[in-house]
């Protein structure tokens, strides 16, 4: 057994550092009361909580935050998914339009201007005039992109897992989308340069070539994952396709970016990144809808199976957004109301371009889609090669029920604008009065 080396005549068992604690000598080792042990622990718990008052209040704060990032997120998101779905309009309705206003200029007066040795169109028409012809071409050789044929080469490739398919396409997406947005503003800027000499009809034909392919490429890689999910829907097991889908798209991304130390602005991009994702959904789900009941002749029963997957899958990438945001948030030390900044960040692109009508940034559309990095050619043009197989009849009705759809999508484009704008000016507004309290507090 073991003694003591201390001396117990040197020990004042009264010294206020050993508190009223009462030790026991026997055989020359220390024996310490139980019920004091424990009393004394107890007790010194408490004093430190108390003394560390302020680190337990600000992880509260923290905690609450954590909270808090999701209902700030999804103002944030519902506005900026507003904001994409108008642009997404802005193809089917403005943009149309305006081509129409340029080509009829160009056949009216241009030759007027010609004689004259003036300018024919305006740089901004040029610019929707290129891209209506962008669309119009893209368009033209995805018609003969076989829907079918895609299906059942997926269907048959039985050894590959389909999340591993859909991953690989979600980055050759990323990937289209980057290159399609410098193809465009390449384009638009040789059309518009101020020298005569790099805005030759050679050039633009070229870089107008290069956005047509890159657009086509974009929407074919749209077409694979559309059919990918498509795949999912009419497999056997829907569920377990939908889990290999979600393992993908969300749970490989939260995994590798929720501990991630970001900046704001880098924050931002993800947050754009998460939002674009939720715009291709709300695009992609109904035209897989609307294809598959095409082909069971609109069977309610089968829509009844494949309306809760679909909800499965919207409602799970919004949970992992939850959860990686909130974790990015709260392991950057950043603040919820940081996506109130970035929503009013959004609504400032609405009216910042207006006073810019001699460039290729001419309209608040253009702006805020590449700030998304949305670009919305794709995506309409394989809504209108969807909705041109679904309904292939053409007759008197058809076209009537057409120009009754545009007055609509366009008074409804119309509509959106108004309102975004407006609770643009709120959001902006909201947001200076929080960062002048914010300034006035510190």
């Amino acid at each position: 057994m073991c003694h003591s080396a201390v001396d117990m005549d040197e020990i004042n068992l009264t010294d206020p550092e050993l508190g009223t604690t009462k030790f026991i000598t026997e055989h020359g080792h220390f024996k310490l009361s139980l019920y004091k042990f424990l009393n004394g622990d107890v007790d010194e718990g408490s004093s430190r909580i108390e003394n560390d008052r302020l680190k337990y209040d600000q992880r509260t704060r923290n905690l609450i935050s954590f909270f808090k990032v999701p209902w700030q997120l999804e103002k944030m998101g519902f506005y900026a998914l507003l904001l994409s779905m108008d642009i997404f309009l802005f193809v089917f309705t403005i943009l149309p339009i305006r081509v129409v206003i340029a080509v009829l200029k160009l056949i009216i007066i241009g030759p007027y201007r010609l004689v004259r040795g003036g300018r024919v169109l305006e740089p901004v028409q040029v610019c929707y005039l290129l891209k209506g012809v962008v669309v119009v071409a893209s368009y033209w050789l995805l018609c003969y992109v076989d829907i079918s044929m895609l299906y059942h080469f997926i269907r048959k490739r039985a050894k590959i897992s389909l999340f591993i398919l859909y991953g690989m396409l979600e980055v050759a997406d990323r990937l289209f989308t980057l290159l399609g947005q410098d193809t465009l503003d390449v384009l638009f800027w040789t059309a518009v340069h101020p020298d005569k000499k790099k805005r030759a009809l050679p050039a633009v034909f070229i870089h107008t070539v290069i956005a047509i392919f890159a657009m086509f490429g974009h929407a074919v890689v749209v077409i694979l994952e559309a059919t990918t999910l498509n795949v999912s829907f009419n497999s056997p097991n829907t569920s377990r396709a939908f889990f290999s889908i979600l393992r993908a798209s969300k749970v490989t991304e939260l995994k590798g970016n929720a501990f991630k130390k970001l900046k704001k602005e880098n924050l931002f991009e993800v947050a754009c990144a998460d939002i674009r994702e939720r715009n291709i959904f709300v695009v992609i789900l109904p035209m897989i809808v609307l294809l598959n009941m095409t082909e069971v002749s609109w069977d309610l029963d089968l829509f009844s199976k494949w309306f809760p997957s679909a909800c499965i899958v919207v409602l799970v990438e919004i949970l992992i957004d939850w959860v990686k945001h909130a974790f990015i948030v709260k392991c950057n030390n950043l603040q919820p109301e940081i996506y109130m900044e970035y929503r009013a960040k959004l609504a400032y692109q609405m009216f910042s371009v207006h006073s810019r009508k001699t460039t290729a940034y001419s309209d608040y559309n253009e702006s805020i889609s590449r700030t998304m990095t949305l670009i919305p050619i794709p995506l309409c043009i394989l809504t209108i090669r969807v909705a041109r197989q679904s309904f292939s009849y053409i007759g008197v009705h058809t076209v009537a029920v057409l120009i009754l759809m545009f007055i609509c999508l366009t008074l409804l484009k119309i509509l959106l604008s108004i309102f975004l704008m407006g609770r643009g000016c709120k959001y902006i507004a909201d947001f200076k009065l929080h960062e002048s309290s914010q300034k006035k507090y510190k």
